[in-house]
């Protein structure tokens, strides 16, 4: 019996081989066995293999960066589109992401250093996103120097973000 993590996931897989008419059974928590290839994998989310804890490396702050700066973009492409749905995936995406990390405590590393980044779009994403934690003062001066921002909708999303959080604008 070999219990194994899936190397296209992070799934556990728990394989048992035996042969069977020269084929390979592999059974999993199921308990239903199918028959594959040596060099298949099968993998199961199951609640009955306990998960290994998991660390994040301050490492990983800069990969996620990425992907939230990437989202970003993605997300004011498909507002400018009229494609309100997938803009939104975007951001849900974002949220996610902000969320896994101050999970481990480095929420703000991940937005903090985007507040000087060279794109409006992305200083207002991180500013929005950073009025929870505490350097909020520093999120709110940049949503107030938004409000002068060329693009209109970024001025205006910025407005709206401090009239909704009832900060002076």
């Amino acid at each position: 019996m070999v219990t194994s993590r899936c190397p296209y996931s992070n799934w556990r897989v728990l394989l048992v081989y035996s042969t069977a008419g020269g084929n390979v059974v592999s059974q999993y928590s199921g308990g239903r066995s199918v028959f594959a290839a040596a060099t298949d994998w099968y993998a199961v989310r199951s609640t009955s293999f306990k998960r290994e804890p998991v660390e994040m490396k301050i490492e990983d702050v800069g990969d996620k960066r990425m992907i939230f700066v990437k989202n970003v973009f993605e997300s004011w492409d498909k507002i400018q589109e009229g494609n309100s749905k997938a803009a939104n995936a975007c951001e849900r995406a974002n949220r996610r992401l902000i969320s896994h990390c101050a999970k481990y405590g480095m929420g703000e590393e991940l937005l903090l250093p985007l507040l000087a980044h060279d794109s409006n779009n992305i200083r207002f994403a991180a500013a929005a996103n950073l009025l929870d934690y505490p350097s909020r003062d520093h999120a709110i001066q940049v949503l107030r120097q938004l409000l002068t921002a060329p693009n209109a909708m970024i001025a205006q999303s910025a407005a709206a973000v401090l009239r909704v959080n009832k900060i002076p604008e």
